[in-house]
């Protein structure tokens, strides 16, 4: 730079003593060769363009710029470089190198902070001007030279957005992309994720609350370094420091293996502050991820699943089949067939209503049919808008569009009822399509949760977007026909917890909070609360994962969520919980009123899509291997066992029924029996009995006990003789089953009912022994 400074005054000097022996520019260069001219004068240019970014120039307003000015701007820019200079004599930070700073220039750091009151997009933003001054130093730019970003809105990839990042340096706009998304859902009290494409796929996590200690920072690192530990060799990303600082550093750095590169940064980053500052945005230390060579579960079950352009492809590729009345029929059924007349019927008032709008702009010509009725097709598939049509106006083309979107609305229940029947031809198609697909990620999701269980590592945050596929990436996707050509692995493991000390008080408390619609109430109650109430504190940190990975199967089959409705509780349950419980009875029941009111809602939730899906569930099986066969035997009799204990209390602890006879009916019963003689009860029928109420009341209680404990016995037989293939549907009630019968205690009776209590024992004078 100081020579480039010097050279520039040199040559300025030169010409100012030409300038007195040549009155223009012409005589001034006369003998330089045309070659030698240009070059001049566009180093001229890029070095003014450089140091007075604001000024457009260029070669014809040089030569219509009188010299003298020229002179005394690079003047005076050479002497206030030398008086910069003067004051500060440390080298310039070269490109790619941090062991020399910048004293003196803004904090890397600086700029506004995260904030989510006020909308991704104001976040998004934020971070893309931190990539926006990373790309200046790995350009080797200075950071004050002039920067600007913009949205790149030919490329739609929504829910990300593409931006194009310039920085003007030697002379020129240098600029590169970056792709920024969400990613996941919004949790409970957890940090918010952004997919990044900058050089390699990232994730960058913001922490809920700001870290602005980095030893804390570090603590951050190191307790998911020990998950990863815990759970190798299975695939693991978490956050790292090299992420972003071996995108700086020397090339001679990115040699060493990851452990020890990761080691020399940290080492660097605690001996010099100031290189702690590449790792925040605004005040806070943030988390960056590197993807490498994974694929999120989240991306494939997109793929898999896209309605958004799977709509637009059916309805736009197939541009005939509304007006092929067999055509429609064989593709949708001949049930449907009355929606392809109206459709017709729709089309010919909307061809109409086109005709007065030409005529309106003084189109006389005849319009093609094929080109009207795409226009129809391309609103009628959702796509958005036409945006232009051969010598057509541009305030035509806004009237046409007004014009469409008119007949979409005037024709609503037509055109939606249309819609339905082709994403319900669309989901069956993909459905048949990935079959295989679906299946291989299912059974590898069991695997999964089998060796978590296996490794006593409860990760308390499951979810697609929390999953990595690894495989032959040349191969993808069709190695996900297979389970054995892929293996699942993680990333995020900020609320994972290791509970495998015996000692239960050496478990650690994991972070609480979760991903509403794959987390249970569980997810939000302390260790302490967990011992007290349901006694096993591992086994609940363990089925929580259980829960997640139902909803995540559903989600791999269907593409839709299994708990909508019930996850719009979790904040709730999350304000009740946080308010004063002066006592344990106060935490006992909030805990049974939080457990009552979300276990209502799932199972009654959990059973309608299941039945309404369940055709589809079952076209799908997974393949349980032997090991994992063994590990769901040993919960069902664990199970089993349990409801066994309980009705056996039950039965003792009641009055009504009192002989040794009777008790051992009402154990060994089938549950259609239990239920004739309660309906025997409340139709009035057969003997006259005093306490009537309280006998129909006890059945109630106690049916669905026994309806548990058939389920129990049923999926255990099934188990015990099937073969490798299981259908989806199947397997997703056991595993909710049993979620249920550990996540809601037996002392709080049927989950199903409006009141916690039970019923007491009746009076010995009015009680009877009941012949059953």
């Amino acid at each position: 730079m100081k020579k480039a400074f010097i050279k520039i005054a040199v040559v300025c000097t030169c010409v100012l003593a030409a300038t007195f022996f040549s009155p223009d520019y012409e005589r001034m260069f006369s003998g330089y060769s045309p070659e030698a001219l240009d070059r001049f004068i566009s180093y001229l240019i890029s070095h003014i363009g450089r140091y007075y970014p604001g000024v457009p120039i260029n070669k014809g307003m040089i030569f219509a710029i009188p010299m003298w000015i020229i002179i005394i701007l690079s003047l005076l820019k050479t002497v206030d470089w030398l008086s910069t200079k003067r004051f500060r004599r440390k080298k310039e930070v070269k490109p790619r190198d941090l062991k020399k700073t910048e004293p003196g220039e803004e904090s890397f750091s600086e700029g506004e902070e995260f904030d989510a009151s006020k909308g991704g997009d104001f976040n998004k933003e934020i971070l893309v001007q931190f990539f926006l001054k990373l790309f200046k130093i790995q350009i080797g730019a200075s950071k004050s030279s002039p920067g600007k970003y913009s949205p790149v809105t030919t490329i739609n990839v929504w829910p990300n957005r593409v931006y194009e990042l310039s920085v003007f340096h030697s002379g020129d706009w240098v600029s590169r992309r970056l792709t920024i998304g969400p990613l996941g859902d919004d949790g409970v009290s957890k940090s918010v994720c952004y997919y990044v494409i900058y050089d390699d796929h990232l994730v960058v996590k913001v922490p809920p609350e700001p870290i602005t200690d980095f030893q804390e920072y570090l603590a951050c690192i190191k307790a998911d370094m020990r998950i990863a530990r815990k759970i190798a060799p299975k695939e693991c990303i978490i956050p790292r420091v090299s992420v972003v600082l071996g995108r700086l550093l020397s090339p001679g750095m990115k040699n060493s293996e990851t452990q020890n590169l990761e080691k020399n940064y940290v080492e660097r980053l605690n001996s010099n502050s100031q290189f702690q500052e590449y790792l925040k945005i605004g005040r806070s230390f943030v988390f960056f991820m590197d993807l490498a060579r994974y694929y999120f579960l989240s991306s494939v079950v997109n793929e898999m699943h896209d309605m958004e352009n799977a709509m637009p492809r059916e309805i736009l590729g197939f541009p005939n089949m509304i007006w092929d009345t067999y055509e429609f029929e064989g593709r949708y059924g001949h049930h449907n067939s009355h929606i392809g007349f109206e459709m017709r019927n729709i089309y010919e008032e909307y061809e109409r209503e086109i005709g007065r709008l030409l005529l309106q702009y003084g189109v006389t010509t005849p319009l093609p049919s094929y080109t009207m009725k795409h226009w129809f097709l391309v609103h009628l598939s959702g796509r958005g808008r036409i945006e232009s049509e051969g010598d057509l106006s541009q305030s035509f083309i806004e009237d046409l569009n007004a014009l469409s979107r008119e007949s979409m609305i005037d024709n609503k229940t037509s055109i939606e009822s249309y819609r339905r029947v082709v994403r319900e031809y669309i989901y069956k198609s993909t459905i048949a399509r990935f079959k295989a697909e679906m299946g291989s990620i299912v059974t590898n999701i069991i695997g999964l949760l089998i060796y978590l269980g296996k490794k006593q590592v409860s990760m308390r945050d499951l979810k697609p977007d929390n999953l990595i596929i690894a495989g032959d990436v040349d191969r993808y996707p069709v190695f996900l026909r297979s389970p054995d050509q892929f293996t699942m692995g993680f990333i995020d493991v900020e609320t994972a917890v290791d509970y495998s000390p015996e000692n239960i008080a050496e478990i650690m408390q994991p972070q609480l909070g979760g991903t509403p619609k794959y987390a249970t109430p569980s997810h939000l109650f302390p260790n302490q609360w967990i011992i007290e109430i349901f006694g096993d504190l591992k086994r609940i940190l363990h089925l929580q994962d259980w829960y997640a990975s139902v909803a995540m199967i559903f989600k791999v089959i269907t593409g839709g969520n299994l708990f909508d409705k019930t996850a719009a509780l979790l904040p709730d349950i999350k304000r009740v919980l946080e308010g004063p419980m002066e006592t344990d009875d106060n935490v006992r029941s909030t805990v049974e009123y939080v457990s009552r009111m979300f276990w209502k809602n799932s199972t009654e939730e959990f059973q309608e899509k299941i039945q309404k899906n369940k055709s589809v569930l079952n076209t799908v099986n997974l393949i349980v291997r032997e090991k994992d066969r063994q590990v769901f035997l040993h919960q069902l009799s664990h199970e089993k066992k349990n409801l066994s204990v309980r009705l056996a209390a039950k039965i003792n602890n009641q009055s009504l029924f009192k002989s040794k006879q009777n008790k051992e009916f009402l154990f060994n019963a089938p549950v259609e029996q239990i239920a004739a003689m309660r309906r025997k009860c409340e139709s009035g029928s057969g003997e006259k009995l005093n306490n009537k109420q309280e006998i129909i009341q006890f059945f109630k209680e106690f049916e669905p006990l026994k309806i548990q404990m058939e389920q129990r016995k049923s999926a255990l037989d099934y188990l015990k003789t099937s073969g490798p293939e299981i259908p989806v549907a199947t397997m997703m009630e056991v595993m909710f089953n049993i979620v249920l019968t550990a996540m809601f205690t037996e002392v709080w009776g049927d989950h199903t009912a409006g009141s916690a209590g039970g019923v007491q024992d009746s009076d010995q004078g009015t009680s009877h022994d009941i012949t059953l």
